[in-house]
């Protein structure tokens, strides 16, 4: 399905849309900026945001990373990422004409953006913030209550370390980092698996539109062949060649029988029609009642009613189809 552009949804939903839009994103983006700022758990382990831009949004890359630089802000490995103190947040909204006045996304009317958090290996690693600047911004922090026991005590060092140890041999297990991993070591392997994630789903979606594509070419080599077998029996109504009549008996065994035409009752409905066509050529009367009674069910509005009044006459048998 092709992405709509801001403009196409603008012009088919109109203003009043575009101002729920804005609201629904700030209301929702305004809970996170104020968590980033007051949730001493939520500041330790994603100390940063990377500004990301909408996909179907008519936006400019290079527009906003000049933006970005005009407001003080610095470009890591081409990405727009600051810490979530920082006071580039602000200033997004209120530096340029069109912006909305909030210090959370979107910044200004005609745009998508939208954060994503990045955690605290990554974010001292490619050199957004220091070890030193979080250990300063977590100072404003009340001090934490060390964890305590069943028996109400604190726990040991020594324990805390040990679960510390054990989680993360689990998570080596798993195909995380090692045990004692540094920083530029977890970020490397976060980055593989996120690589590698990335590799098996696009084989995945590459698979599935090899499978799609290949069915779509059965399925519509079903289709051409309901369109021979008609045309045939409708050219030459009588068996007067045996390879001619193996290709309709193997043919229309097959279009009675394909899961192809499940979604389409007026064709399979064609597919017993012409089962009983080739019963009438092979004389065999109650075999091609039986067809045309199956095409019935499949669409009611068949002509074939008549036929099979006259079918059950010659059998004597009851039940007349109704017109």
């Amino acid at each position: 399905m092709k992405l709509q552009s801001f403009s196409e949804c603008l012009e088919r939903r109109g203003e009043e849309w575009l101002k729920e839009q804005i609201n629904q994103c700030q209301q929702s983006n305004r809970k996170e900026y104020e968590q980033g700022q007051n949730d001493r758990a939520a500041l330790w382990w994603y100390p940063t945001w990377e500004l990301c831009l909408g996909q179907s949004w008519e936006e400019s890359l290079e527009q906003w990373h000049e933006r970005w630089a005009q407001c003080g802000g610095k470009l890591y490995e081409g990405r727009m990422i600051a810490a979530k103190w920082d006071g580039i947040w602000q200033r997004l909204s209120r530096t340029f004409y069109d912006g909305l006045g909030e210090a959370f996304p979107p910044y200004a009317k005609s745009s998508c953006a939208y954060w994503r958090e990045l955690d605290q290996d990554e974010s001292i690693v490619i050199g957004v913030i220091t070890e030193a600047e979080l250990q300063t911004r977590m100072k404003a922090f009340p001090p934490m209550e060390p964890p305590l026991g069943k028996d109400g005590k604190p726990l040991s060092m020594e324990f805390l370390k040990e679960v510390k140890r054990g989680l993360e041999e689990e998570i080596f297990r798993d195909g995380g980092p090692r045990p004692g991993a540094s920083r530029e070591e977890r970020v490397a392997n976060k980055r593989q698996r996120r690589q590698e994630m990335y590799e098996e789903a696009r084989a995945e979606y590459a698979g599935r539109n090899i499978a799609a594509r290949e069915d779509r070419v059965k399925q519509d080599a079903v289709f051409r062949l309901l369109e021979e077998v008609e045309r045939s029996l409708r050219e030459a109504p009588v068996v007067n060649d045996k390879k001619r009549w193996a290709w309709l008996v193997e043919s229309i065994t097959k279009l009675t029988t394909t899961t192809y035409f499940d979604r389409y009752p007026n064709w399979k409905a064609r597919a017993w029609v012409a089962c009983g066509e080739m019963h009438r050529m092979a004389a065999s009367t109650a075999d091609e009642l039986a067809s045309l009674k199956y095409a019935l069910e499949f669409n009611p509005k068949l002509s074939v009613k008549r036929r099979i009044r006259a079918l059950e006459q010659s059998l004597g048998t009851g039940n007349p189809a109704k017109d």
